[in-house]
């Protein structure tokens, strides 16, 4: 699955997130806790946008 790197994890659709498996190839869940990390912070920054642009309108 093709993810973004702003927002991280971001998919082809806007406001859809994957990590992990789901992201990339099967690996450990260390790599898969790593991973969902930065989705979140990624998920942050989106709902983060989207409160300033209607604060603006």
């Amino acid at each position: 699955m093709l993810i973004r790197e702003m927002p991280y994890g971001m998919t082809t659709r806007n406001g859809v997130f994957a990590g992990g498996d789901v992201a990339n190839h099967p690996a450990t869940v260390v790599n898969a806790m790593q991973q969902a990390k930065k989705v979140v912070e990624g998920i942050v920054r989106y709902v983060d946008a989207i409160k300033l642009l209607e604060a603006i309108n």
